[in-house]
């Protein structure tokens, strides 16, 4: 359960213990709305309409009169020259959203957005509530509350946008374009601000469980609001407490999953026989390299050479120990994966990512308070808090294996191991051995699901943030804001079942190697120890080290003290800390011939600092996975700003804005933005244009500049070796404190219709061009070995090779080398009409938004200045085409919303195509990957009970069920999620009661 809001190292949330309490909870909650569903029927019908009728055109109205996001002089909404989309409280309410992170899906100019659906939970973000705005980052886009920088949660400068008040929102602005100069450093893709009630009165409670049909991944959500008004209406108080809990989805719980399909390197390929280079296949795809019992996978002789054609190789050994032939299925890499026929029940065959969960568990617990006060007419004073808990995972990760290929990643046997099955020991060399023309050493890759299972790894979070401010009027139209907030963000990314391959640097010294060194002790060691007693060989010359003897052959023969020395948990505890403030003023001074010149102008600090701890494991490097280091580092930014609004003519307005800011790490930059607005005349003013050029930055964040050096496994091909092998590796990737802001130039051009003719209908065209510069990135490491292969040198020393020439390491960093370039256009359709209705219920109201993203180029320029255009590349998260339209008709107390959710067509990876740097000819037989449309639907049905304005709903999320398409299905959804389904048909229910 959540434990109280302290100590987080101290206080870890057990999403799994309380499990079944709270299945029977969903059941519960599940039966309750249903009863009073029916219950209401005989009661008062609620008067209230929603979505599509009035409700939604006074929410049109308001927001034509507030301030609009990008922006901050006080203006109508149509005269922002800057595209924005805005998503009211009954868009969301008809989505049934549980995360906040979920408005993302409603929304196709999100792409890639991050929440619990987002595969394995492997960095520090994973499961939390990301937004990626153009698919740019979820860093280059920037997270306000009420128009207020929050926190981040991790010294990435990533927010999760979770912890914000979703039961208070009144609505959300999206600001689909650079606004650097009007909030600062991150609003490189855009602004999306999160609008709070702060006038909200009465009390609201909102309860939404469901499940899968698989009856997986249940999710509660609980949440409470009120608000109240004192001392005639001059005193208002707001605040919230919100509940969400889901228990996940393994990623082998569906068939299509369960396939463990994907793309496989053909290592029969040439360019001159006509072969492809790479396979899609439905087969299962498991490790040619390993095995749940172990696999000798390669030979040595004494001096440790590779022993070509090794008559062991291949050799594998059952749940007993005892050894039996391995059998290879096709495509067989030698030193990665290989393709068996599905459903095969060879105990030997294991793939690294069965273990892993397809979405999250999570558990989440927050509070949000709220107090203005207003001293006298021209003075309020405010202040809010938030206090948020949660917790993701524990989920499952890789296991604890051994490739089995290299000297870093192999478990060495000799023939005196007296673990190793007599028939293998004769016909070895060296000390046990019995035949002098065998192999010294063995190389033998391992699943070790059996010594504790798959790496678990478990993200806490902990988030508090404390604003106070004031506003007012001081007279002439002039008025000011000023807030200072502080924030702190205490994370601790915890993992278990971690394997230790190595000791501050030496892999020979890595408790697993010493552990699988095993011997039995010679009569008269120096160790004193009883002669035959199995140890392992690193006692007989150091007694004092505890290891302990560890028999890698079979299934279940390890001994738990064995599995206990081999293995440790790593942490990663950090703790961000931010404090900002802020003063500005705006007004209108005077007046040109076409009306009143607004302006607004200020001034801001913002200090950031973190410091991260690890285990003393990590630190000296010796897990398989993870190896955190720890870093500290603070930054200091101060920042002026003006904006003017001037008016041309009638209905021509020119909007200029400016920021100065400067950075103690980096020194000073500048942001501006220019953009005109303009109302045709005549018969033309249903229409609008609006344009807008701006500079934009993003800051690099703390964990960019000052982050230690941490690896991770991955693979490669490596056009060095023979048949263009998968090369499992370990790659490098750390900080660098030189860094310089990124540098972005925006353009946008839109086209506004809002329809004299035909009420209710409104819609708009934008094109967008963003170009940034000094992009903070690294160069992956596959760029990097094929750049290396083309010839250049200086990325070659980035790659680390064994003795016989195979690729151990990567090293990366993050360096201002890289070119972003994205363009294309939003289109956006809104049409309302009431109609007669066929029931008893008045007359009904039908409707749409529609939604459109079109991709025209999504291009990365890497730090050698190679162009790689990932446009309508579907392994990239970049389809040309995705759009979203909403369906709804109401009547009465009832309202149906469909929601159709679309993902065009593409290629499943670019590099597959003629034109690209890494092309080959044959790349892949087919290429292609076919479009996808989800179909969500909501039912709603209003009434009055125990006093309250009350309504119940049903949700079934991806109605038809549909899957990932081909391409997709593979590699157990990992670059499927979160562009495509992953989950299959979901089941929401609830209750939302208003008093």
């Amino acid at each position: 359960m959540i434990g109280s809001m302290g100590n987080q190292t101290t206080e870890i949330m057990t999403v799994g213990s309380s499990a079944i309490r709270r299945r029977r909870l969903v059941q519960g909650l599940c039966a309750s709305a249903s009863a009073l569903s029916l219950l209401s029927a005989g009661g008062a019908i609620a008067q209230s309409h929603t979505l599509g009728d009035e409700t939604l055109q006074e929410e049109a109205a308001e927001v034509d009169s507030i301030v609009v996001t990008g922006s901050r002089i006080v203006r109508n909404g149509e005269q922002a020259p800057t595209p924005s989309t805005i998503i009211g409280t009954e868009e969301l309410n008809a989505q049934a959203i549980t995360s906040i992170v979920d408005i993302s899906r409603a929304l196709p100019q999100f792409r890639n957005q991050r929440g619990a659906q987002a595969g394995a939970n492997n960095s520090q973000n994973g499961g939390q509530g990301s937004l990626d705005l153009r698919s740019l980052g979820a860093n280059r886009n920037l997270i306000l509350l009420n128009g207020q920088r929050i926190i981040p949660s991790t010294g990435n400068g990533i927010v999760d946008t979770n912890i914000l008040p979703s039961s208070l929102i009144s609505r959300v602005d999206v600001v689909t374009g650079g606004a650097s100069a009007a909030y600062g450093s991150d609003a490189i893709s855009g602004v999306v601000n999160f609008i709070v009630d702060t006038k909200f009165k009465g009390a609201k409670l909102d309860i939404v469980t469901g499940a899968s049909q698989h009856g997986d991944n249940e999710e509660i959500s609980a949440n409470f609001a009120f608000g109240r008004a004192f001392l005639n209406d001059r005193l208002r108080v707001v605040g919230s407490a919100e509940y969400y809990w889901s228990d996940g989805m393994k990623m082998l719980s569906r068939d299509f999953l369960k396939a463990r399909g994907g793309i496989i390197n053909n290592p029969a390929y040439t360019q001159a026989n006509g072969q492809y280079r790479n396979i899609a296949t439905d087969g299962n795809i498991v490790a040619a390299y390993m095995s749940t019992g172990g696999l000798v996978n390669g030979c040595r002789t004494a001096s440790g050479a590779n022993i070509a054609n090794c008559a062991l190789r291949g050799t594998a050994f059952g749940p007993d120990g005892k050894p039996h032939a391995f059998v290879y299925g096709d495509y067989v890499n030698p030193t990665g994966n290989m393709v068996v026929p599905i459903g095969s029940t060879n105990p030997d065959y294991a793939a690294i990512y069965d273990g892993v969960m397809a979405t999250h568990p999570s558990e989440r617990l927050s509070f949000y308070g709220r107090a203005e006060y207003d001293v006298s007419d021209k003075l309020t004073v405010f202040a809010d808090i938030i206090q948020a808990k949660a917790q993701i995972g524990p989920t499952g990760n890789v296991p604890p294996y051994r490739f089995g290929t290299s000297s870093t990643t192999w478990l060495s046997v000799t023939a005196d191991n007296p673990y190793l099955d007599p028939t293998i020991k004769t016909q070895m060399s060296g000390p046990g051995g019995g035949n002098a023309a065998g192999p010294h050493y063995l190389n033998v890759g391992r699943f070790n699901y059996d010594w504790g299972g798959v790496t678990v790894p478990v993200n806490t979070n902990e988030t508090t943030r404390f604003t106070i401010g004031l506003r007012g009027d001081i007279g002439r139209g002039w008025t000011y804001d000023a807030y200072y907030a502080w924030g702190k963000n205490d994370y601790l990314g915890t993992g278990t079942n971690n394997l230790l391959t190595s000791s501050n640097g030496v892999t020979s010294l890595g408790r697993v190697n010493l552990a699988a060194d095993v011997v039995a002790a010679p009569a008269g060691n120096a160790a004193g120890i009883a002669a035959g007693t199995i140890v392992c060989r690193s006692t007989l010359t150091d007694p004092g080290n505890g290891c302990k003897p560890l028999n890698i052959f079979g299934v279940g023969n390890a001994s738990a003290e064995a599995i206990a020395y081999i293995m440790g948990e790593h942490f990663l505890a950090t703790t961000y800390e931010q404090r900002y403030a802020e003063a500005s003023i705006q007004g209108k001074p005077f007046s040109t011939w076409a009306g009143p010149v607004g302006v607004a102008a200020g001034v801001s600090y913002r200090s950031e600092e973190v410091e991260a701890k690890v285990d003393a494991n990590s630190f000296a490097g010796n897990f398989g996975i993870a190896n955190s280091k720890p870093y500290q580092g603070e930054q200091r930014v101060i920042e002026t700003f003006g904006e003017i609004s001037i008016p041309l003519l009638e209905d021509l307005n020119l909007d200029l804005a400016g920021r100065i800011t400067d950075y103690d790490t980096s020194g000073q930059v500048e942001t501006w933005k220019a953009g005109l607005n303009y109302r045709l005349p005549g018969v033309l003013s249903d229409l609008k244009l609006r344009a807008t050029s701006s500079r934009d930055i993003r800051a690099p964040s703390l964990s960019e500049l000052f982050t230690g050096f941490s690896q991770s496994r991955g693979s490669v091909i490596d056009p060095f070796a023979s048949g263009n092998a998968t090369v499992n590796i370990q790659t490098y990737t750390g900080g660098n404190a030189k860094l310089t802001p990124e540098i972005a130039d925006t353009v946008a051009l839109g086209l506004v219709y809002k329809s004299s003719l035909i009420p209710g209908l409104s819609g708009s065209i934008d094109y967008y061009d963003i170009e940034i510069a000094d992009a903070i990135s690294t160069i992956s490491a596959q760029n990097t070995v094929d750049r290396c292969h083309q010839g250049n040198s200086a990325l070659c020393s980035q790659i680390v090779r064994d003795s016989a020439g195979s690729i151990i390491s990567i090293y990366v960093n993050n360096l201002n080398v890289a070119a972003l370039k994205t363009s294309g256009f939003d289109i956006e359709a809104n049409y309302v009409r009431e109609i007669a209705s066929p029931f008893k219920n008045g007359p009904m109201t039908v409707g749409a938004r529609l939604f459109l993203n079109y991709v025209d180029q999504f291009a990365t320029i890497d730090g050698i200045g190679v162009e790689y255009d990932t446009t309508g590349s579907m392994v990239d998260q970049q389809p040309q085409w995705t759009g979203q339209v909403m369906w709804f008709a109401s009547t009465g107390p009832y309202q149906m919303t469909i929601t159709n959710r679309y993902v065009g067509s593409g290629r499943y990876n670019n590099a597959f195509e003629p034109g690209h740097p890494s092309y080959v000819p044959n790349a892949i037989e087919n290429n292609h990957v076919d479009a996808r449309l989800y179909t969500h639907l909501n039912l709603r049905y209003k009434f009055n009970s125990y006093g309250a304005d009350a309504e119940v709903f049903f949700n079934v999320n991806n109605l038809f069920d549909v899957t990932p398409p081909y391409g997709f299905a593979f590699n157990y959804g990992l670059t499927a999620s979160p562009m495509y389904d992953v989950v299959g048909r979901m089941f929401k229910t609830g209750v939302r009661m208003r008093f």
